[in-house]
């Protein structure tokens, strides 16, 4: 049998890491020709698949880097803390009222459903925008986390404090756990990361949502 997307994926443009919807897709204020509705936009739920060169064109640099892979289009739990550039995001499994694509950077109650990557960390809760499920990507560091190198197998950390919640560490007890695992480091951070220290990731295991 032939495998099919459920849903034909939209890009509507703009820079994948500052989108910031509060309706899915964003307000068009224009229906294009010969369209009834709204037209065509981004969907609850939408994957798309991008290379390097691709996602240089549609990141904002003021923003961060963005590297080519697998993204999705979901919904910021409204009572998500505040983000960070590359924190780890959950899908929302405990008090959901926002849909099955709703995602959270609260561990509690939600890991290890590891979601994606922030890829916008102005993002506003309860709003649409796309994190990054697969493919190299800037992730936060805990600064408990041991030594990072190239080939450093990263997983996530149960850290909840302020700047390193959300995180991934290379060795700590919990780490383990095959469902942590994440991906393998491509940095060098040394032995003892600071708080806020990123590396580039290879995202190896996320749990996809279709």
């Amino acid at each position: 049998m032939a495998c099919s997307w459920s849903k034909q994926p939209v890009w509507q443009g703009g820079y994948i890491n500052a989108i910031n919807d509060s309706v899915p897709g964003g307000v068009i204020t224009t229906v294009p020709n010969n369209q009834a509705g709204q037209g065509q936009q981004s969907l609850p739920g939408d994957h798309v698949v991008f290379d390097d060169a691709t996602t240089q064109g549609i990141s904002k640099t003021s923003v961060g880097t963005v590297y080519g892979g697998y993204f999705q289009y979901v919904t910021l739990d409204s009572a998500a803390s505040t983000l960070y550039l590359g924190q780890a995001l959950y899908w929302k499994l405990t008090s959901n009222t926002q849909g099955v694509y709703c995602v959270t950077n609260v561990q509690t109650g939600n890991r290890p459903a590891f979601a994606g990557v922030v890829l916008n960390p102005t993002w506003t809760a309860g709003n649409w925008s796309w994190i990054q499920n697969l493919g190299r990507a800037t992730m936060l560091v805990d600064a408990a986390s041991g030594a990072v190198s190239p080939g450093s197998s990263m997983s996530l950390s149960a850290a909840t404090g302020t700047s390193n919640a959300s995180v991934l560490v290379s060795t700590v007890s919990d780490a383990t756990a095959p469902s942590l695992f994440v991906g393998i480091s491509e940095s060098t951070l040394g032995a003892t990361p600071t708080a806020g220290s990123t590396a580039i990731v290879d995202i190896r295991s996320a749990v996809l949502r279709f």
